[in-house]
């Protein structure tokens, strides 16, 4: 039961997405008011990333868009954290955890997320297009507003997850009677070892 492709996918997966959260370039600004040229997640962890209203970078709207994609990519490490865990402890005794592995729920989930939050930054990048454009420089300045190293990060997440799912629904898993037989032997060769070990034979019943 136990996929060290998968894992080690996972793995990749978990760190593309932390390294997503660290990045401090998420959007690329230029044209606008905003001192910044680059906008990421970490700066709006806590109330820090609230003096970006004065400074014409963000409005309430894009706050929350952030705050939001900030959950769904902790979400998404913990999905695939919990994936990564199945992968590795393979439970074979229990139906409910057994399901969930082969089929990737985690790592689906993942996927999921990852493209909920390519679909937020682009909402996202609107909103901050929009606030740049009613704060040009000058008349007539040429205002852009685009994706940078953080987005990808996030796209090549989504990517490394879907790989992992494959791994995991394309392997060829033991049939029901496979494993009874299976379970079977280990019974057996547990009462051998039981029996080895006590140093004398069961003794004689006529």
């Amino acid at each position: 039961e136990k996929n060290i492709l998968s894992a080690i996918l996972g793995t990749a997966t978990i760190v593309v997405l932390c390294a997503s959260l660290a990045e401090p370039m998420w959007f690329e600004l230029k044209g606008g008011q905003c001192c910044h040229s680059f906008l990421g997640l970490k700066t709006f962890f806590s109330t820090i990333g609230t003096g970006y209203f004065q400074q014409h970078c963000i409005n309430s709207r894009t706050l929350t868009l952030i705050q939001v994609i900030i959950v769904f990519c902790f979400l998404a490490i913990i999905m695939s954290l919990f994936s990564f865990i199945l992968d590795v402890i393979a439970p074979r005794h229990k139906p409910f955890w057994k399901v969930l592995k082969r089929y990737s729920f985690g790592y689906v989930s993942t996927v999921l997320l990852c493209a909920t939050m390519v679909g937020f930054s682009y909402w996202a990048s609107q909103e901050i297009f929009t606030l740049q454009y009613q704060h040009r420089l000058y008349e007539g300045s040429k205002v852009t507003v685009s994706f940078s190293i953080g987005v990808y990060l996030i796209a090549c997440a989504g990517g490394i997850a879907v790989l992992a799912t494959a791994s995991n629904l394309m392997r060829q898993y033991p049939t029901d009677e496979e494993e009874q037989a299976a379970r079977l032997m280990e019974e057996e060769s547990e009462d051998e070892t039981t029996w080895s070990s006590s140093g004398r034979p069961p003794p004689y019943a006529p």
